[in-house]
């Protein structure tokens, strides 16, 4: 099944105008619920309708040729029919304001993210130093300590 996604925009307009995705939509709606044994009957009659109700084709719904008694209450196929056609409303387009606040939202993520990570590693790398820095004064501190006791011996000059 082709995708409307990857087509022209004159394209999908043109399939929007002629309420095309919608149409499709409650033939398939129709055609899956009824399940009538001849299929091309049915879409031939469905059409017919259509044809002599132009009204039909504006107020187009997705349960318009299911029988009244299989007709569900609530809607939960939109979701697998917005997948299925893959038709976009140029609507629904994000606005230049929202590509901005997105923008913003995650280039501040990236920024916080890898300076967070500067830092942290600024961090790790002084308390290395001050370690390491201890380890010398603790060094210097017991050379000291070790010449004292080599170089003045007790009781030998006093």
């Amino acid at each position: 099944m082709a995708s409307l996604r990857n087509c022209s925009k004159d394209l999908r307009d043109y399939l929007h105008q002629h309420h095309m995705p919608e149409l499709f939509e409650s033939l398939l709606t129709g055609i899956l619920v009824n399940k009538p044994d001849d299929v091309r009957e049915f879409m031939l009659d469905s059409l017919t309708r259509i044809d002599t109700d132009p009204n039909l084709l504006k107020n187009l719904r997705w349960d318009t040729f299911i029988l009244e008694h299989l007709r569900p209450t609530a809607h939960r196929l939109q979701a697998a029919f917005d997948f299925l056609w893959a038709y976009e409303d140029t609507s629904n387009e994000p606005t230049s304001e929202q590509y901005n606040l997105a923008y913003s939202f995650y280039h501040r993520r990236l920024l916080l993210m890898c300076f967070g990570a500067i830092y942290d590693n600024w961090k790790y790398k002084l308390q290395k130093r001050r370690a390491l820095r201890v380890m010398f004064e603790n060094a210097a501190e017991h050379h000291r300590l070790r010449m004292e006791q080599v170089h003045f011996v007790p009781g030998c000059c006093g």
